[in-house]
């Protein structure tokens, strides 16, 4: 028997030729050659392949010549002999082949031909479909878990974004696979937001912004950048690489800062405008920051950076102009035409037309895109079709800001975090302390009490989304090394992740220093509202004053308010709205509040005497400002129209037409036979009452009634008002009612029978909406006038 080392090499020569060149490749190459000299039996017959299998092969060989590329190279002169050809010189008897069949897929190439066919586009279509599929579904079941548990627990939902996104992001589970298309897809979140808070703005509101914007918003930004940059180059960083960090760090968040400013109503406050301002100010500079970084790149002279840098703001100045100009002059044409086609639809189609358009047209400009979804919502702000666009455009910027949230939670690699902890924390602690102060001290000197100017500090403290593409800016031309990046990146997204909690330190800090002033005995001559200028003052914060100065600071008008309950103006102070201890039924009162410098005073007081000495006074004391007030019934109706009051509503008389209106409605009575009723009855009681139509401002609310604003044209002591024709073709537009307010956050008293007014400014334009408790829920129909500022 042969040794055991020669028993493969007699096994080999028992194969056929045929079945020699398909032995496996551990067998010699030299045992192939041997001759046919040991019997064996032959091995057994492999059954053909399946059909399918075949036809599979010869696609793909197919294929695979039909590519401009050659599978394989045949073998030149130079080249050595290949194995193949070694075994045909082996055999001459074999024929050789073409040199076609040379280039024949292997069975090991066959196999990855079989294998590349079977993941073709195709199949990967169908994996990126279900990933897709698969990213959305995750993103809406923690929207719709988020929601509901951050409402039920109390605590800001951006607080479970934040979370959500840490937990699903590729630093942890790594649920959500397509990371870079859910961040594209998120940063319209902001764009909507900030369309939606330029709806909240007409030109001349933003112009009444412009000491904040160009005043603080200037010094937060420079000042800010330069402490930042001086602490970089003395840990060491370049002087280039030290500009951009401090530029970056020196922006705060938008979408944060707004959200939380939303959640609370507190945009139209005092520190709430400030840093509308200084958030504003910071879109605008983004510009000249992205022009430049790459010029910091280069080995230009100074003088030419800057001039670079002018050049740019010259051209940003230019075309906002241009954008200004054509939205102005456009869009309303467009909304107009859209409209008319009575589709919603087409009316939502136009909507993200406009602000993805505007975002786009700014982009390609070298601006920011949020800061031309802001122009476009700003100029829409001035059209009649501002309360459909908002409403149909809440939705979808609901979702995507959410969404925008989780992904800051995806920058945030908790690993990264932990190997650098001490580094981390010295740095998040080092920027929040920097803006906070530099906004804080910057707020005080721009005029802010020291509540006020904390609360702004804190609350715009963090870094911004815009840092995100300055850092990735400044690495993609080499002026920010990688590894300092990441971390920038990280300390940015801590920063904005504890946003929140420093909302809530501030508005603490500003409790407890308010206490400490003593806030009965405050001073007329606040910070706050020294230099107000064309304000409305409210005589009561129950119920009523509530409500319309909630109407007042959804449309950033300014407004003082005053109360005789120290526990209501308590609530009020800590909330941040400007409200004051004093009985504005007293002359000296109105005078040290500076009555004469208001627009309007709104009497919403309960005790029908006191609101009737109120009138009384400010007519004496102060006659250019107008008086609107409710009446109890129809003798303190007739007191207060000889006092000279300029708008009065009656309380019952108009709760009684609402609800008879509601009742013939709901028995099937048409609309045109019910308005006809109620001003036939309208009419009638205020004759008896003695009580001249147009000195009544009164508006239906329990059924769709719409009056045309009526103009104040007479400013004498007579009150006379004179009411425009009711043929406007303007849109309707919904007064919230008194029942939209917050009981359980700020305490009111007051009857069932409170009203709620409205004040339209500029132009002098006045109407009042009565409501009775009955009919809470129920909104108010009312033409709006174009030049006018509604409500929402």
């Amino acid at each position: 028997m042969p040794p055991a080392t020669a028993r493969p090499a007699l096994f080999v020569a028992a194969l056929p030729p045929r079945r020699l060149r398909r032995a496996s490749p551990r067998v010699p190459l030299a045992a192939r050659s041997l001759p046919r000299a040991v019997a064996a039996d032959p091995p057994p017959k492999r059954s053909p392949p399946p059909v399918w299998r075949r036809a599979l092969a010869i696609a793909a060989f197919a294929a695979q010549l039909l590519r401009p590329a050659p599978l394989r190279a045949l073998p030149d002169a130079s080249s050595p002999p290949s194995s193949a050809s070694a075994l045909a010189a082996t055999h001459p008897r074999r024929r050789s082949r073409p040199a076609a069949i040379a280039v024949t897929p292997q069975r090991p190439t066959q196999q990855r031909l079989r294998q590349s066919l079977l993941t073709r586009s195709d199949h990967g279509d169908d994996h990126s479909h279900q990933h897709a599929v698969n990213d959305a579904l995750v993103l809406l079941i923690s929207t719709v878990l988020i929601i509901p548990l951050a409402r039920r627990f109390g605590i800001s939902p951006i607080l479970g974004f934040l979370a959500a996104g840490v937990a699903l992001g590729p630093n942890a589970f790594a649920l959500v696979n397509d990371v870079r298309t859910t961040k594209a897809l998120a940063e319209l979140g902001v764009v909507f937001f900030l369309f939606e808070m330029g709806l909240e703005l007409s030109t001349s509101k933003l112009n009444s912004l412009r000491a904040d914007v160009f005043g603080l918003g200037t010094a937060q930004f420079f000042v800010t950048g330069a402490i930042i940059t001086a602490a970089a180059i003395a840990a060491g960083i370049t002087s280039q690489a030290a500009i951009v960090v401090g530029a970056a760090l020196a922006l705060s968040s938008s979408a944060f800062v707004l959200q939380l400013l939303s959640e609370r109503g507190e945009v139209g406050t005092r520190y709430g405008r400030a840093a509308f301002g200084i958030l504003l100010f910071q879109d605008l500079v983004v510009v000249p920051v992205l022009v430049l970084i790459p010029l910091l790149a280069a080995s230009g002279a100074a003088s030419a950076v800057w001039r670079a840098v002018g050049v740019a703001s010259i051209k940003a100045v230019l075309a906002l102009a241009f954008i200004i100009f054509m939205g102005n002059n456009a869009l309303q044409p467009v909304f107009r035409f859209v409209a008319r086609a009575r589709s919603p639809e087409a009316f939502i189609a136009v909507i993200l037309l406009t602000v993805l358009g505007t975002s786009s047209l700014t982009q390609m400009l070298g601006l920011s895109d949020t800061l031309g979804a802001f122009l476009a919502g700003v100029m829409l702000a001035e059209t009649k079709f501002r309360h459909q666009v908002e409403a149909d455009i809440k939705p979808f910027r609901g979702l995507l800001l959410g969404l925008f949230f989780m992904t800051v939670g995806f920058s945030i690699d908790l690993n990264l975090a932990w190997a650098n902890l001490s580094k981390v924390v010295s740095l998040v602690s080092g920027l929040l302390a920097i803006k906070a102060s530099v906004i804080a001290a910057a707020g005080v000197a721009f005029g802010l009490s020291v509540g006020s100017a904390i609360r702004t500090g804190l609350l715009l403290s963090q870094g911004g989304e815009f840092a995100f593409v300055i850092f990735g800016l400044g690495q993609k031309v080499g002026v920010l090394p990688p590894d300092l990046s990441q971390l920038l990146l990280l300390v940015v997204a801590i920063s904005m992740a504890v946003t929140p909690l420093l909302a809530a330190i501030g508005r603490r800090i500003s409790t407890e220093l308010e206490k400490k002033r003593g806030l009965i005995g405050v001073r007329m001559e606040d910070a706050d509202t020294a230099d107000a200028r064309d304000f409305v003052m409210v005589a009561g914060w129950g119920r009523v004053g509530q409500s319309v100065c909630e109407m007042l600071d959804a449309k950033l008008v300014r407004y003082m308010a005053f109360d005789m309950s120290p526990t209501r103006v308590i609530h009020a102070r800590n909330k941040g709205f400007p409200v004051f201890f004093g009985d504005a039924s007293r002359p000296e009162v109105l005078r040290a509040a500076g009555v004469e410098r208001a627009r309007a005073v709104v009497v919403t007081l309960d005790d029908p005497e006191q609101a009737l000495r109120a009138v009384q006074n400010i007519r004496r004391e102060f006659e250019g400002v107008k008086v609107f007030c409710r009446a109890r019934d129809a003798r303190h109706q007739k007191l207060l129209q000889a006092s000279g009051a300029t708008a009065i509503v009656p309380e019952l008389l108009e709760a009684s037409l609402q609800l008879g209106g509601a009742v013939l409605l709901d028995y099937g009575t048409p609309m045109d036979e019910v308005n006809s009723l109620v001003e036939e009855a309208r009419a009638e009681n205020l004759a008896e009452l003695g009580i001249a139509d147009g000195a009544t401002a009164s508006i239906g609310s329990a059924f769709k009634k719409s009056v045309s604003p009526q103009k104040v044209e007479d400013e004498s002591e007579e009150g006379e008002v004179v009411e425009e024709e009711d043929e406007s073709e303007e849109e309707p537009i919904l007064i919230p009612q008194d029942g939209d307010v917050k009981s359980e956050d700020v305490p009111t008293v007051g009857s069932a029978g409170d009203v709620t007014e409205d004040i339209y400014e500029p132009a002098d334009q006045v109407a009042v909406a009565a409501e009775d408790g009955t009919a809470r829920g129920k909104t108010t129909a009312v033409a709006e006038d174009p030049e006018s500022d509604s409500v929402r």
